[in-house]
């Protein structure tokens, strides 16, 4: 960890290099606008992205400094707000005693901001959920949690209606009854006011995590993760992969559980709106196409499933290297965009994002290039096309540690 005088900092450049990973040549390439690059003289990163019907941009993630205000622990976790080009608007840090981390947000269609983490003391752990106003005021606060366990967020949607979505996963009985294992899932539903609606906890005989949520216009909510059981069909390997539908009050619509020999996660999905569902993970088989990586490495995929759960397409890319999947985002056109990272032999790991057709077909690739280690951890997608990564960066330049940024690619083009 660096340590020094704090002070938060904020550089703004545009810098992006379109750079080679293992994909096919693209038919059109991304073109960067702008990238903000934000922190404080120790470590700070960005792990959730999330934009407004207006323009606005929200960043979540965690500071070990003194981000808007004075660190209350160990690390704090902070939501920043920019304008559409790239203008910081306002910060808001939040933290206790201990480890404090934003690792999802998302806005309603009136402009609140709604991030979703976890807090961390003497080997507990707890989930929240806040609710800001568009001016960062707090509007109230939820914290979900068991006895002396632990209960992760992973993820937070809202939809049409301004219902809240969260994700995550616990050692505990937090949405229902304790399945087995050391792990289950758990998706629980707020209303605009933070009134808890329903929960659940999907959950086997054996781990069970839930990495992302999402929405659809019909205010069904889709949630993905990994399992070491049988959650959505027979467990094929390790850890499988896996997809569950729930219409608005709860009840489960469909589930599947994608998997190879090797271990499989699905980390994020998305609905485009038709209702098809794309759902992103990694994989150290072959789930989605040729394997590319090593036997202990893994490959990220991308699959298609139509609304009633049905398989459309699935394909598999990466590098000789381990790739990390971080986030999936589908714009009003049907073009979905993933990010993510690969970890270099070097040790300098590369942040990329890919788009692709509606019918899977690859687009374009781009590359940021702001340090010397540059991971993608999150995205979003506008009404317009633009596209949105948020991620941390590592440069032996930084006057800290590591720094976070976000950055905004233009709608591709023909």
């Amino acid at each position: 960890m660096k340590t020094g005088s704090e002070g938060a900092r904020a550089v703004t450049s545009a810098l992006l290099i379109a750079a080679g990973m293992a994909l096919a040549a693209p038919a059109w390439a991304d073109d960067p606008l702008w990238v903000q690059q934000f922190g404080t003289l120790r470590d700070d990163q960005a792990e959730a992205v999330a934009t407004d019907r207006f323009g606005h941009v929200y960043v979540a993630g965690a500071t070990e400094g003194d981000l808007s205000g004075a660190n209350q622990g160990e690390i704090d976790a902070f939501v920043a707000k920019f304008d559409a080009e790239g203008r910081p608007e306002w910060q808001r840090q939040r933290g206790a005693e201990g480890t404090d981390i934003a690792r999802a947000i998302a806005t309603d269609a009136s402009g609140n901001v709604y991030a979703a983490g976890s807090s961390s003391l003497n080997g507990g752990k707890s989930a929240w959920l806040v609710k800001y106003g568009a001016d960062g005021d707090e509007v109230w606060a939820q914290q979900m949690s068991t006895w002396h366990s632990v209960v992760e967020a992973r993820g937070v949607a809202v939809d049409r209606n301004g219902d809240i979505y969260v994700a995550g996963e616990t050692q505990g009985a937090l949405g229902g009854t304790k399945k087995g294992g050391i792990l289950d899932a758990w998706v629980i539903k707020f209303d605009a006011a933070g009134h808890r609606l329903w929960s659940h906890q999907p959950g086997t005989s054996g781990d069970d995590a839930a990495a992302g949520i999402a929405t659809d216009a019909d205010g069904n909510v889709y949630v993905v993760g990994s399992t070491s059981g049988a959650l959505g069909g027979p467990n094929k390997g390790d850890y499988d992969a896996w997809v569950v539908k729930f219409d608005a009050d709860g009840h489960w619509l469909w589930k599947r559980q994608p998997g190879t020999t090797g271990r499989d996660f699905a980390s994020s999905v998305a609905v485009d709106a038709s209702g098809n569902v794309y759902v992103f993970g990694g994989t150290e088989g072959a789930l989605g196409g040729a394997k590319r990586g090593g036997q202990s490495d893994f490959d990220t995929w991308l699959a298609k499933f139509d609304a009633g759960g049905r398989w459309q397409w699935k394909r598999q890319f990466g590098t000789p290297n381990f790739d990390t999947p971080s986030g999936v985002a589908v714009d009003a056109d049907g073009t979905v965009a993933i990010v993510g990272y690969s970890h270099q032999r070097n040790g300098n790991d590369q942040a990329w994002l890919a788009r692709f057709s509606t019918d899977g077909l690859r687009l374009s690739k781009s590359v940021p290039a702001i340090g010397e280690i540059d991971w993608a951890t999150g995205m979003a997608v506008d009404a317009g096309g633009s596209a949105y990564v948020a991620g941390l960066t590592w440069s032996i330049s930084n006057p800290g540690g590591q720094d976070a940024f976000v950055t905004r690619y233009a709608p591709a083009t023909q």
